[in-house]
């Protein structure tokens, strides 16, 4: 082989070598262009996991609060109630041992009067 063959050659594999050497810098290019996208959407989709669960707490959490009050109000008005129930005892009860003693002293006064 003649050193201008031998020049041609080196030219040749030269830029073959180089041509090499573009496609697998446009290959790496892409290939990161694609791991900066597939990370993106990962770290995407975890945000909208995580917004999605914290929404579902919050819900859960506005839920068992509401049921919560409906139960307290519940439990109120029943305080409520037996305390208008035991006023009225108290009163029905008041009223009868008012009478009974209008009744004894009725009673009395007619045995004295005797």
């Amino acid at each position: 082989m003649t050193i201008a063959e031998q020049v041609d050659f080196s030219r040749e594999t030269n830029n073959k070598l180089e041509e090499e050497i573009r496609r697998l810098s446009e290959d790496l290019h892409v290939l990161r262009k694609r791991q900066e996208d597939e990370l993106r959407d990962l770290e995407t989709r975890t945000r909208e996991d995580e917004y999605k669960k914290y929404n579902n707490n919050l819900r859960r959490l506005e839920d068992k609060l509401t049921a919560m009050e409906q139960n307290r109000e519940i439990v109120n008005k029943k305080y409520y109630d037996m305390i208008r129930e035991l006023q009225q005892s108290e009163k029905e009860l008041n009223d009868e041992l008012i009478l009974a003693e209008n009744d004894a002293d009725k009673y009395k006064q007619e045995n004295l009067d005797y």
